[in-house]
């Protein structure tokens, strides 16, 4: 069956991926400074404008895409995508300022979205007694990359320059290229139901479809919820143990420990969704990931919030593949291109608007606010 070889290639093909879009963040400060920055402040303002900005044409330009894999394909947006990501990546390596850098980054989000084109390639290929287990699994890759990823570029950093680092990172993309290209089959056949679309026709689609937007707000939601965290952690584990010792250590355990969660569960909660029916255990996994977040305000020890977070990346796990076997089945095959590209937009919504405001709610309410908002929301 080809779907379980899409699957597996497509698979590998996001873990590189991942593993090389992320492997930049330890150091990507670091680099700033190495462009000419000086003043801290300016280095923390460029920071957040080069990880922000590269969410946010991703996200006006993922309905497009979703909608041209309506029209011409699934695997040709994925290999496009790939392609242009490990392109960009060697371009970084050889930025001369700050500002060459950012316009790097910005073009790479718009021309980015192998995320969304490699769920279309498995939602449309797979049959649908076996899709939210294939969905499940397939977000273990994508998860699985991101845990990966800043720990292999930590020890890159540590023998390779950071120019180095990037070209590594677009090679490791280029091998997502090759593997897509030679070995993912997708048996296209265009509809004449296929519409040109556009961003206005994709938020109709929306709009008149009520499942699709509420699959919309969850995943936005999901994505905000995991993001939201990012700028603040290190500090509320510093001030949980009331030293900087081990700190760097410590938070990389506590983030490992949430994604380790979240790919272990991914598969079985998918696997679950394909037999209970998903809408059941994507409730269980918004209200259990909303139980387990409140209590983070609470604690005391970074052992206790250790643990919190680990419970709370089991129920992670299922909320995403869940919410994407749903969108499958509330459109048309021909449509579902479409479809996950305007909720690839709700990601990098989530992962765009999270951290912004997670320094917000920090800085005007104090770091405890930020996990009872976040439980609450869920």
């Amino acid at each position: 069956m080809f779907w379980r070889r899409n699957l597996y290639v497509l698979w590998t093909a996001l873990f590189f991926g991942m593993l090389a879009t992320t492997l930049i963040l330890p150091f990507l400060p670091l680099y700033v400074e190495e462009l000419g920055v000086t003043d801290q402040d300016a280095v923390a303002m460029w920071s957040a404008l080069l990880f922000s900005g590269n969410f946010l044409t991703q996200a006006l330009f993922s309905p497009l895409w979703g909608s041209l894999a309506d029209r011409y394909g699934r695997k040709l947006m994925a290999l496009r995508s790939f392609l242009a990501v490990a392109i960009f990546n060697y371009l970084m390596s050889y930025t001369a300022t700050v500002g060459q850098l950012l316009a790097a980054r910005v073009l790479m989000g718009s021309l980015s979205g192998f995320i969304a084109a490699s769920v279309a390639i498995v939602a449309t290929g797979t049959p649908d007694e076996h899709l939210g287990y294939a969905l499940g699994f397939l977000q273990t890759g994508q998860v699985a990359g991101t845990v990966v990823g800043p720990l292999v570029g930590g020890f890159l950093g540590e023998f390779l320059s950071f120019r180095m680092v990037f070209r590594v990172a677009g090679g490791m993309v280029f091998l997502s290229f090759l593997l897509a290209l030679f070995l993912v089959k997708e048996t296209f056949v265009r509809s004449s139901r296929t519409s040109s679309g556009g961003l206005l026709a994709d938020m109709t689609l929306v709009g008149t479809n009520p499942g699709l937007l509420q699959m919309f707000v969850v995943l936005l939601l999901a994505q905000f919820s995991i993001q939201i965290v990012e700028p603040i952690l290190t500090v509320y584990v510093k001030s949980l143990q009331g030293s900087e010792e081990h700190l760097t250590l410590v938070v990389g355990i506590i983030f490992a420990a949430t994604g380790l969660a979240n790919v272990a569960a991914s598969p079985f909660l998918g696997r679950r969704g394909d037999c209970v029916g998903h809408t059941r255990i994507l409730f269980f996994t918004l209200l259990g990931a909303g139980i387990f977040y409140l209590p983070q305000a609470l604690v005391r020890s970074p052992w206790q919030l250790l643990a919190l977070r680990a419970l709370l990346g089991v129920f992670m796990g299922g909320i995403i593949p869940c919410a994407n076997a749903l969108t499958g089945t509330l459109v048309a095959p021909e449509l579902r291109g479409r479809a996950y590209g305007v909720t690839s937009s709700a990601v990098a919504l989530g992962n765009l608007i999270g951290p912004l405001a997670g320094g917000a709610l920090a800085s005007l309410f104090g770091l405890r606010s930020i996990f009872l908002a976040t439980g609450l929301l869920l």
